[in-house]
């Protein structure tokens, strides 16, 4: 039973090592600020802000106090003073001449479950109309050991040695 018993902790403790927050993810395609016949275009300056709120859960711990947030997203056609800003953060982008092959990579760092965000998209639009832009977001928490699991996995360890050298002792 002694035995039984030792194997689940171990089993628990090995479940419990870790805490894995929950991964959110919001895409909005392909984004205009107009639309003329089957194309998609932005013409002129646009400021586009969008919102969104984590979840109050989204960091399974209380010890996982840290988050990420990537941005990548491309630009199709040429954005002129194309900036990226998540309002209240430190992520800001900005690049003169956007283009095809433009992507927006950045990392977002302590943001909390329950509060808005604004993400804010800014620039020009060629005149010629062939302007637009994709986006996707993915929000993540990030893994940290919690100290009572490591403390339970690490006496879960002794105890297996104290079993095995009892036993050894029986034999002997």
């Amino acid at each position: 039973m002694k035995y039984y018993l030792l194997i689940m902790g171990l089993f628990l403790s090995a479940l419990s090592f870790q805490a894995n927050a929950a991964k959110q993810e919001v895409n909005w395609g392909l984004v205009t600020t107009s639309q003329t016949g089957g194309h998609s275009d932005i013409i002129g300056e646009f400021e586009d802000v969008y919102r969104f709120t984590l979840p109050d859960n989204y960091i399974a711990s209380p010890s996982a106090t840290n988050s990420y947030i990537s941005l990548s997203g491309t630009v199709i056609g040429k954005i002129t003073k194309f900036a990226a800003e998540l309002a209240g953060t430190k992520l800001k982008y900005a690049d003169d001449t956007a283009n095809n092959t433009q992507r927006l990579d950045g990392l977002f760092t302590n943001l909390k479950g329950g509060e808005e965000y604004e993400l804010v998209i800014t620039g020009i639009g060629s005149d010629d109309g062939h302007s637009s832009y994709g986006l996707s977001f993915t929000v993540a928490g990030i893994q940290t050991p919690i100290p009572a699991a490591a403390w339970l996995f690490g006496s879960a360890l002794i105890g297996l040695a104290g079993v095995k050298r009892r036993k050894k002792g029986f034999t002997a």
